[in-house]
Parts: structure tokens; sequence; C-alpha cells
């Protein structure tokens, strides 16, 4: 028997996974609970009048060929593509208009008539969104990105290609005129983002349509649809619509198939989804099957805004308006933040018509025209009455264009229906009523956005608008593409491996980096932005101080002891059988590490051993310089920093870090004996008794103890800040992310209150590759990483120019 493969949902990601699943083997079924396919692109009929519901700008039709060419058929023989020009006409308020032409130079030409300096700008804008478009869609539009170490390798091309601008910055850089910038940044609106949040990467929509420009599918997009089916039915693809999933059945964390609304069970070997991603997690996967995507974590997602969109038929034709255009309202960033920010909705509006038999004729009676209206406004997380706001809207919508570009519509409209948000949760089952489900802000972009694998159910795959890489045609079909280097191909054996090799990341040989994956995760992120040629001397560093580490927690006392007198003595040796030992020592012989850090270290380590009790933060402090800002020390040495102020800073982030470890690890440290707590901040029978027996005292005595450590520490972050000046230009972000992580820690513990020290508080990864991220960006591009040292402050540990150290 061939190996089954579920699809749940027939819009265009589903269309093309399906396609896709069957060129590799399987025995695909597709469902939906719609009486249509297409999803969000059908298509209403009504007395003559045909009506695409959703998309109907068609960009990269290569994409749509290559599910054609699969099985040797060519698309043209299904479905005419026909090119546009203009590809769409914008309307600004001042009654100008704006054409995009699928020539260049006409297009040229259009922006002079409002800015000859800005004409001049656009071959540049142009080649650079062409650099955007090769790295974000040809290079890595069908990449998974479900490792971490894949986003945080492209953060050096992001900051080249500056994706921390938003599109309507980006834009601003090549053109001063309002109306041209207001032009070239709608763009994100098409798929549902914010042009002043949305990434710049999101500029290449632009290069996209001038690469291969813009078409409409004769017949109306519900065409494409027809011929995509057409090609499933030849391949022996079950489409079986009208059926609702009700439930995806996951056994020991994998999908085994799926439950219909009426009790039947289809078993699977592969389950695609392609629902809208949020609420694939909330309805159809159980809360306790699902660690990653839980309800608390899907309702912090930003999602994008709601559409309004009504659909009429004319007694006449208006043959002065364009197959799309777009007409703007009095204000532009005013608007979009009631939408996007505040959820109003505002008397002012801006839209998108789409008169379709500009095209083709035949998508209404003769001398008729079919149209619709699409109009931005809030998604469902701001409460409004849309049966009332659905009325009032159309009303508005009608009148605006009999004003402007359809004089006498009010009494031309002989069709017409409207559907709003509600429509788009209670019919297409998008979360809120997204009309595009997340925004493609930059931390919700890539590895940071819906996998197409799932992290929660091994077996269960995801494409569609709120998967990688994004809504619109191009991203959804190319979501599906993805699949292909993710599901395995139909096997001859009983059993599939469903872990594709080659979405993981390859171990390395050495132990140190074995060490270092394992152990020290939050670590191991922030050290993949090390240059190249940096990382592995970092991670023979840091699996030395490990080994330290290690060291003083195995075995009984007089055994710690002994481990860790044995490897001082090495140190002094200069050799060691210790692999990891004897790693650090080439190394340190290589970037000339004074050795009297390590040896502190293991000096501060060994005090660990005896009864731990400190009397002030300041000897607190002074043993933190000795187990953790020595490693600063010695980092420096790696990175060829031999200035004493950047060396003193970096004392100060160790002493940092380690009070956070500390007032993390109070309880487990307790339970060992080891009291690091002051007792000028809280007394040790306090302690043992808030510790032993919380319900016997006040919390808040041992609370304020640890607020008092971690303010103590943010301190110390503050001013190593003023280090990064010190250190290489490319090696800033690794630190400032490690910084950045565990300050974080700090605050999550204050953010939570008493009780933190009962149950061990952890970044979440994906917080912690945001915080990553984040790091290397401002690393990278902020110039006032390039002068803090202005402000230097002298460490509390600082010696004048010799090493510092603790008496």
């Amino acid at each position: 028997m061939r190996n089954k493969a579920i699809v749940i949902g027939a819009g265009f990601g589903g269309l093309a996974a399906s396609l896709r699943l069957r060129n590799k083997g399987y025995d695909v079924t597709v469902l939906d609970r719609l009486e249509q396919a297409g999803g969000r692109a059908t298509a209403y009929q009504r007395n003559g009048f045909v009506f695409d519901a959703g998309p109907t700008i068609i960009t990269a039709p290569f994409l749509f060929e290559e599910l054609f060419d699969l099985f040797g058929e060519r698309m043209d023989d299904s479905v005419e593509l026909k090119k546009l020009d203009p590809w769409y006409r914008v309307r600004f308020d001042d009654g100008r208009s704006f054409d995009f032409h699928d020539s260049l130079e006409d297009t040229v030409d259009e922006i002079a008539r409002f800015s000859p300096e800005d004409a001049q700008n656009y071959r540049r804008f142009i080649d650079e969104t062409g650099d955007i478009y090769r790295v974000g869609f040809e290079e890595l539009g069908d990449q998974p990105f479900h490792s971490i170490g894949t986003m945080l390798s492209l953060i050096p091309k992001m900051v080249r290609l500056r994706s921390h601008e938003s599109v309507y910055k980006r834009t601003s850089r090549f053109f001063k005129d309002e109306n041209i910038r207001q032009a070239f940044s709608f763009h994100p609106l098409l798929v549902g983002g914010n042009p002043f949040s949305t990434t710049s990467i999101y500029s290449l929509i632009h290069y996209l349509e001038r690469q291969g420009g813009v078409l409409f599918a004769m017949g109306g997009t519900g065409a494409l649809v027809e011929a995509l089916c057409g090609l499933m039915q030849r391949q022996g693809i079950t489409l079986s619509l009208g059926e609702t999933v009700e439930e995806i059945d996951v056994r020991d964390g994998r999908a085994c198939g799926v439950r219909l609304a009426g009790g039947e069970y289809l078993p699977a070997d592969v389950v695609v989804a392609n629902a809208d991603a949020p609420a694939v997690y909330r309805n159809l996967i159980a809360p306790e099957k699902r660690s990653k995507w839980t309800n608390r974590r899907l309702e912090r997602l930003k999602y994008s805004m709601g559409l309004y969109v009504l659909y009429f038929g004319t007694r006449q034709q208006y043959d002065n308006v364009e197959h799309h255009e777009i007409l703007l309202g009095p204000r532009y960033r005013g608007l979009i933040q009631d939408i996007f920010d505040r959820g109003r909705i505002t008397d002012d509006f801006s839209l998108y018509l789409h008169r379709p038999t500009r095209t083709d004729s035949t998508l209404a009676p003769d001398g008729c025209d079919s149209m619709y209206a699409l109009v931005p406004v809030p998604n469902l997380q701001t409460e409004h009455n849309w049966k009332v706001e659905g009325a009032r809207l159309r009303d508005r919508v009608v009148e605006r264009l009999d004003k402007t570009v359809c004089p006498g519509l009010g009494s031309s409209i002989c069709e017409d229906f409207w559907v709003t948000p509600t429509h788009f949760r209670d019919e297409l089952l998008s979360h809120h009523g997204a009309g595009f489900s997340l925004q493609p802000v930059l931390t919700q972009s890539a590895y940071f956005r819906f996998h197409n694998r799932s992290e929660d159910v091994r077996g269960l795959y995801l494409v569609g608008a709120g998967t990688h890489p994004g809504a619109g045609l191009p991203g959804v079909v190319t979501s599906a593409k993805v699949l292909d280097r993710l599901v395995p191909e139909v096997q001859t054996s009983s059993s599939l491996s469903f872990n594709s090799a080659s979405s993981e990341r390859p171990p390395l040989p050495r132990a140190e980096r074995r060490v270092l994956a394992a152990r020290s995760q939050s670590f191991d992120l922030a050290a993949k932005l090390f240059s190249a040629d940096l990382r592995p001397k970092v991670n023979t560093l840091y699996s030395f101080c490990r080994l330290v580490d290690d060291a003083a927690d195995s075995g009984s006392p007089d055994e710690r002891v002994a481990s860790l007198q044995e490897l001082s003595a090495q140190l002094e040796e200069g050799r060691s059988d210790v692999p990891e030992v004897q790693s650090f020592l080439d190394l340190a012989e290589e970037c000339s590490i004074d050795l009297t850090a390590a040896r502190d270290l293991i000096d501060g380590t060994l005090s660990d051993q005896r009864q731990v009790r400190f009397d002030s933060l300041a000897s607190l402090e002074s043993y933190c310089y000795r187990v953790a800002g020595t490693v600063g020390l010695m980092m420096c040495d790696l990175m060829d920093v031999r200035d004493p102020r950047g060396r003193a800073y970096a004392i100060d982030l160790g002493i940092a870090m380690q009070l956070t470890n500390i007032a993390r690890d109070i309880g487990e440290d307790f339970d060992d004996d080891r009291i690091y707590m002051p007792t000028a901040l809280i007394d040790p029978e306090v302690l043992q008794l808030a510790l032993e027996e919380p319900e016997g005292i006040e919390a808040t005595d041992l609370h304020a103890a640890c607020t008092t450590l971690l303010h103590t520490a943010s301190r110390f972050y503050r001013s190593a800040d003023q280090g990064m000046a010190f250190l290489p230009w490319r090696e800033r972000g690794a630190v400032l992310a490690g910084s950045r992580c565990y300050e974080q820690l700090g605050r999550e513990m204050l953010e939570r209150g008493s009780g933190y020290w009962q149950e061990r508080v952890r970044l979440p990864r994906d917080k912690k590759a945001r915080i990553v991220l984040s790091s290397e960006m401002a690393a990278l591009c902020d110039p006032k990483m390039r002068s803090l040292a202005k402000n230097f402050r002298p460490s509390l540990f600082s010696a004048g120019d010799g090493l510092p150290r603790v008496a």
C-alpha cells in the first residue's frame, strides 16, 4: 500500500502541497469544510456576475508552472495568465494618480511627474530591492527555518540588507515626495502588514512584480484553482469537499490521522495543515499535546488587520477604472495606526478596487462590470458590531466611489453583498478574523514564524499564510515548496524516517562543541554570532570553564577538591592528558592568555567546597570576579582586547552574570550548603526558614534580598555595556546577546515575584533567539555602539594597566 498523506484545507497552499506530496509517491487526500476548493480564493457567482473572493494579483507565475512541470504537463494548456499594464493605478486624495507600468522607463516617467529627483533614484531603489529579492526570495524563500543556527547565520546578510528597517523607512531613503513614498510602501498591506513596522525584506514584492509582471487568470483566480484541481484529479489525488476536520489524532507525539466532524477516522502517515496555523494549534490539537504553541503564546502574537470586502455588479461599465486601483485616503500613517494599533473604524479609509471585467468581459453580463472593493479594517481583537458596521461601511464605500471614479454608482449597482472579519473567523476559521494570519514583522518572520514542520507534533507539517515564508500567493505556494525539503520520499520499507537529516545541525566532532550545545544553550546561541575564526576558540575556552564547574559538582567534597587541585597542577605544568585542558593550554599559548586568570577561576571554585558564607555584598562581588570575571578577561585575550578599560568592563559583565545565577539558583545552592546571599541582606536562619518552610515566614524577606542582588547585577550590566566599543566590531553581537539573555533572566525573576527560587526560571528558546537576533542587529547597526567608551567608568576590580586581581 502507498503511504497515506492527508492535507487539511484546499486553499492554494493545500493544493500545491498535495501535488508535491503526490510527486513524492504519497496517496493523498485533501479535505476542506467548504463546498468549493480554493479557500480564500474561491469564486462567487451571482446572476451572471463572477466575483473572485480574495487574491487577484498574480505574480511569480513560475511557481504555478512548476506544479504542472512535476508531472510533465504545461500550465498554459489548462489556464491562461494575461499580463496587465498598468499593473495598478494609485489614486491619491489630492486627485492625482500614479500608474505602475510594466515598462521600467514608463514607471520612471510616472515618478518624474511628481518629483524629477525621485525619478533619478528609482533605478537605485530597484537595484537594492533586487539584492533583497535574491536573498529573501530566491535563496531563502523555500528553505526550512527550523534551526536557530540557520537564522543566525543569515544575520550579516540581514544587516547588510537593512532588514531592521521598515518598508516605509527604506522607501523614504530613496524618495522624498510623500505621494511616491506611499505608492512604493503600501505593498505590505497586500500581505497583512503595516508599512511602518513590516521588515523591509518585504520590499522584494515590488521587485518580484518587476521581474515577471502582474498577471490575471482569464476566467478569474478561480480558474487557476480549477486548473490545479484538474491536475490533481489526473494524478489520482482525492479532493473531498464539505468535510470538517475536528481533530488531528496525536499519539506519542506523532500525528497518526484525523477525525472528522461526523466521527469518521482517517489514518495517515503524514498530515499537512493548510488551515490558519493558530487555529490549527488551538482547535485541532489538544492543549496537553503541544508544549510550544500554547494558547497563551498564540495570544501574544501580532495578527494582521481584518478585511471588509464589498462585492458588487453594475448595470454599466466604468471604462476609466483600471483592473487594479488603490484609492488612498487623506491620512496614511494615522489611518494605519488606527487599524493596527488602536483598533478603530474611522470615517476616512483607503481601499483596493478590483475591476476584472477590464481584462475579461465574461465575468459579467454584457455591458456590465463585476467589481469588489476591499477595505483594511481592525481584526476581531477589537470588538465591533460588524452587523451594523458592515452595512454602514457599504454605504460609505459606495458614496466614496460615486464621488471619485464611479459616478452614479449608487443607482447602477444591481447585485451586491459583503463580508467582514467575522466571515474570516467563522467561515475561513482565521484566528481573530485576521485577513492574512500573522503580521510580517521581523520578529515573526523566518525562524520566528510558524515552522513548516511542527515543533510540537511529529509528522505534522504546515503551509499557508501564517507559515514561512509568508502570506500572498507567492508566499503561500512557496510554503508548500518547503515541504520538498522536509517530507521524506515514499520508501519501499514498511516504515519511514520523519526526521530529515538535512534540516538538523550536523554535530561537530570536538568534545567542547558537544558540551556547549548540551549544557549551555544560551551561550550556545550567542556564540553562533562570533566570527568563524573566533568561534572554535570560544568553544575551547568555554569547554574548559565547564570542566572546572563540573569538577566542583561531582563526587564527594574531598574528591571535588582533589579534582580542582589536579586541574590547577596541570595548568602549572603546562600539559594534560585531559583533552579539554590540553586544548585550552594550546589556546592559551596561541592567544597569549595569562593563566593567572584561569588559576583565579579554579581558586574561586575551590572556595565553594568549603562552607560558603558572605557577610557583605562587596565580598560576594569579589567572589564573582574569581569565578566569572576571570572568564571575561580570558575572552578579552581571545579577541586581543588589551586596553585595561575594555578588560575592566569585561569583568563587570562576568560579575553581573554570576550575580544573576546566584539569585536564580539560591534554593539549589542552599541544599548543597552554599549560602551566597550575604548576611547583610538576609540572616541565614531567616533564609533557611524561607526556603524550607515558606508558609511560615513572609517570603518578602527573601524576595527583597534577591531583588537587591538583581538590581546590583543590573548596574554591572549597564557598566558592561560601555565596554562594547572596545571589542572588535564583528564580535560585539555575540557578547551583547549573552549579556541580554542573562539580564532578561533577571527581569523574568523580578516579574515573577516571590517564590521563583522554588522553581528554576528559564528563558524559552524562542525568546532567547529573539534577544540574540536583536542584539546582533543592534551591535552591527547602532552607531551608539561605537561611542559607548566616552562614558568610561573604571571597574571596581580594575588595577591600572596590570591584570585585575582581587586581594
